[in-house]
């Protein structure tokens, strides 16, 4: 469970990278 929920962290932070780069770059 803990591994699963490590997992989601880590692509919830990549899409809010993803997406801060945007605006950034916008």
């Amino acid at each position: 469970m803990r591994k699963e929920l490590t997992k989601l962290k880590e692509e919830l932070i990549d899409a809010i990278r993803e997406e801060l780069g945007k605006s950034n770059t916008a």
